[in-house]
């Protein structure tokens, strides 16, 4: 039974992979396509049902430990400073004329 869960797994990644519509990948794509729905509803401002609750269940839920709480969302951005970094004329800008 693990090997024919393994090989059902294989096939479900070469299937997505590929664009290939498979019995065990159409779970993916419709959360895939779900999900896409969902950002786009965040970016926009647009809302259905489904995406409305999924996207207010995201804005209070908290936060993990890592992440920016109201302390960091407070606190002013630092800038950093862009390093300038030879690149040895890997693009063929040298201006040693070679």
């Amino acid at each position: 039974m693990a090997k024919f869960k393994r090989a059902v797994g294989f096939q479900t990644a070469i299937a997505l992979e590929v664009g290939i519509p498979t019995v065990s990948s159409a779970p993916h794509t419709l959360l895939n396509g779900f999900k896409n729905l969902v950002a786009v509803c965040a970016a926009s401002g647009y809302e259905f049902p489904a995406a409305k609750a999924i996207l207010s269940a995201a804005s209070s839920a908290p936060r993990a430990a890592g992440g920016a709480g109201p302390a960091a969302a407070a606190a002013p951005a630092e800038k950093e400073e862009e390093e300038d970094v030879d690149m040895g004329g890997l693009f063929g800008d040298d201006d040693d004329g070679y």
